[in-house]
């Protein structure tokens, strides 16, 4: 839910915001509490994901304009800021990419919007593949009640063909500032095992990261303790060596990064040989 405790805001409040619980049996999944439009092709995707399990996929069928998905979040509260971010990954050349807010007097998204859609937050699109965060903030009216939550790409005519696709993850709005942002993170063989770098965006009430390792499904603690955080508020470098890793067995990395209110976020993975 949108407006909830301190405690609480640096979850995902969004009903499925991280796409893990799919629905639709017996037909092909679904992500729970999302809709999409009639000019979209929208699936529960495992292949692709920022974190977990899955992410949405939403895809065009061809016709020129904008293709969506949304998500109703109630209860909402007036003249307040939120902020939001999500993670997109794309190899598709797509017009911009956009979250949009449309806000309510009723508690269930009914009825008429209150005022136009307004836009959150855009994005040129990053069509190299890798997970592309997101970040901005909206403030809502006097008087509402919930939000629909919707995102976004617009396909224009001149490239719109079938089955250009965005997958969408890890969507967040909350009042409280957002947890801590990685900016890259790589793996690579070193003389005595793998190294691990990462860089972080902002910082923000962060204890510090741990270090996990998989070699199929299953993940692994690598590290013995928390690597502290270094609590810049413009970003830090860090790295660690996996020195028990065994050269030529492919491995996966992700980071856990651990707030000081006890949640947490997930970072990769990323793959070395």
């Amino acid at each position: 839910m949108l407006g909830v405790s301190s405690a609480q805001a640096v979850s995902l409040p969004i009903p499925n915001s991280g796409f893990e619980t799919p629905c639709g049996a017996p037909g092909p999944p679904f992500p729970c509490n999302w809709g999409g439009t009639s000019g979209s092709t929208v699936s529960w995707n495992t292949a692709f994901h920022h974190n977990g399990v899955a992410s949405l996929g939403l895809a065009s069928i061809g016709t020129p304009g904008i293709d969506a998905i949304s998500s109703c979040v109630a209860p909402a509260s007036g003249l307040t800021a939120y902020n939001l971010e999500f993670w997109y990954r794309t190899t598709s050349a797509v017009g911009q990419i956009a979250m949009f807010f449309n806000t309510y007097t009723t508690n269930n998204c009914t009825g008429s919007p209150f005022g136009p859609a307004s836009t959150a937050m855009t994005s040129s699109p990053n069509t190299t593949g890798n997970w592309t965060r997101v970040q901005g903030q909206s403030t809502t009216d006097a008087g509402v009640q919930s939000v629909k939550v919707i995102l976004t790409f617009s396909c224009p005519p001149a490239t719109c063909a079938a089955n250009l696709a965005v997958y969408f993850d890890d969507v967040v709005a909350q009042t409280e500032p957002l947890a801590v942002s990685v900016a890259s993170l790589s793996a690579r063989s070193a003389a005595h095992g793998v190294l691990l770098r990462w860089r972080t965006g902002t910082e923000v009430d962060l204890l510090g990261f741990q270090a996990y390792r998989s070699r199929g499904h299953s993940w692994q603690r690598i590290t013995h303790s928390l690597i502290a955080a270094k609590g810049s508020v413009s970003g830090a470098s860090y790295r660690f060596l996996d020195r028990t890793a065994r050269r030529g067995v492919v491995y996966r990395y992700r980071i856990k990064a651990v707030n000081r209110d006890g949640t947490a976020s997930w970072f990769g993975p990323v793959r070395v040989t």
